[in-house]
């Protein structure tokens, strides 16, 4: 189920999305899916603030426009 209030939040799986700050997107899930992997090859590689990725062995994080940060993954 999706509902879009006229406020211009979205919700996917609940009918009353309710977000802080600007943001517009609330899921009532546990899990979010990204299904393709992108390889950010430096910290400065084309991006827009609150983008993220992944790759084999990091996950990114775009904090400013061209701007990446990125996090080892591993596993437990």
């Amino acid at each position: 189920r999706v509902t879009i209030l006229n406020t211009g939040n979205v919700g996917i799986g609940t009918v009353s999305p309710t977000i802080s700050g600007t943001g517009k997107l609330h899921m009532n899930a546990d899990t979010m899916r990204l299904d393709t992997a992108r390889t950010i090859t430096n910290a400065t590689d084309a991006g827009n603030v609150g983008e993220i990725c992944f790759d084999s062995n990091y996950g990114y994080y775009c904090i400013a426009t061209n701007t990446w940060k990125r996090w080892l993954l591993s596993s437990w």
